[in-house]
């Protein structure tokens, strides 16, 4: 198991029965991004003080300045809210908590993308799902599969359990997927611009051989090359 980014580093023995600090603590599995870990939590811990620490721990590998939420039973928790407020779920045994975006939030002027176009466009809301008419494509550069995008944002990785029905760029059936986590990258539709961000903390996502951070945004024009893990992708917009 992956070191927790959080303070306590738990050993798998540990349940809800023999918790030493069942009394102040919560036994919870933390997830961030592709992976998971049993933690002990403060009861009285807000849940902005968790996302902070999260974000503390994990500072050079995503990117600092994107909204964050944490999730219990596909719901977001109030961020003020201490996490003794949702004690009736804990009582049911060890809950997953999922440290993840916050897509629902807009892009301000402030946060800007990596490369030459500057900022993103005040107040562009990043679209839970658009439809664009120009067809979008990424050719597979080894000869293998295109993958035809039809909305946005347009989830790349690979299919499993966790994410059946919203990849739209399923490379899990390509002959070498190391270094492919299940929710790699995904791409943007923003006010006629498209852009690459990467979600996993684990592998790179390159454009034109220029690495990204998780949750940093890169402009990307038809005629980039993407690597994905050791898959090259190339990127087309078509009228």
């Amino acid at each position: 198991m992956a070191r927790s980014p959080y303070n306590a580093d738990l050993s798998k023995s540990i349940t809800p029965e023999n918790n030493p600090l069942a009394d102040s603590h919560f036994l919870v599995n933390l997830r961030v991004f592709d992976d998971e870990y049993p933690v002990l939590v403060r009861k009285e811990m807000r849940v902005d003080e968790l996302i902070n620490q999260i974000k503390d721990k994990l500072a050079n590998e995503i990117a600092k300045e994107r909204d964050y939420l944490i999730t219990l039973n596909q719901l977001p928790l109030d961020l003020e809210a201490p996490l003794s407020d949702f004690s009736r779920f804990f009582v049911r045994g060890v809950q997953t908590l999922i440290f993840q975006y916050d897509q629902s939030r807009s892009v301000s002027l402030e946060k800007r993308v990596t490369g030459d176009t500057g900022p993103l466009p005040a107040q562009a809301a990043m679209p839970v799902k658009s439809v664009r008419p120009s067809r979008v494509t990424l050719k597979n550069t080894a000869g293998g599969p295109s993958f035809v995008i039809t909305s946005f944002p347009a989830l790349i990785g690979r299919v499993d359990f966790t994410n059946p029905q919203e990849m739209a760029v399923d490379l899990g059936d390509l002959t070498d997927t190391t270094n492919i986590s299940r929710r790699h990258a995904q791409i943007l539709y923003v006010d006629d611009a498209y852009y690459l961000e990467q979600i996993t903390t684990h592998s790179k996502t390159f454009v034109k051989d220029t690495a990204l951070k998780a949750g940093e945004k890169r402009r990307i024009q038809s005629g980039d090359q993407i690597r994905i893990g050791n898959v090259f992708l190339l990127f087309i917009v078509e009228a």
